[in-house]
């Protein structure tokens, strides 16, 4: 079995597929922390959304995955602006 780089997998995969899993999940870490988000073009301002996200982290209202809805709601966003504020606003951390 080849070393496994990256998360841990309970699966038992032959050595091709362990490869390649390990190759796309190290391009794919690496696109993810090479390529920096730009704020999306939205209604709300970088720092209304960046302080309004954070507040709700610290509040523990909510898993930040279902932050979209109360984006909606207390930032007057569509559904899409709020997908893209939040995407926007995981991608900082």
């Amino acid at each position: 079995m080849p070393e496994m780089v990256g998360w841990q997998c309970n699966l038992i995969l032959d050595n091709t597929t362990a490869t390649r899993y390990n190759y796309h999940s190290q391009q794919h870490r690496n696109n993810i922390m090479s390529t920096p988000a730009e704020f999306p073009n939205v209604t709300a301002s970088e720092d209304e959304v960046r302080d309004y996200l954070n507040d709700l982290r610290d509040s523990g209202d909510t898993n930040m995955f279902g932050a979209g809805p109360y984006l909606e709601r207390d930032l007057d966003m569509s559904r899409t602006e709020a997908r893209a504020s939040l995407m926007w606003w995981m991608g900082q951390y």
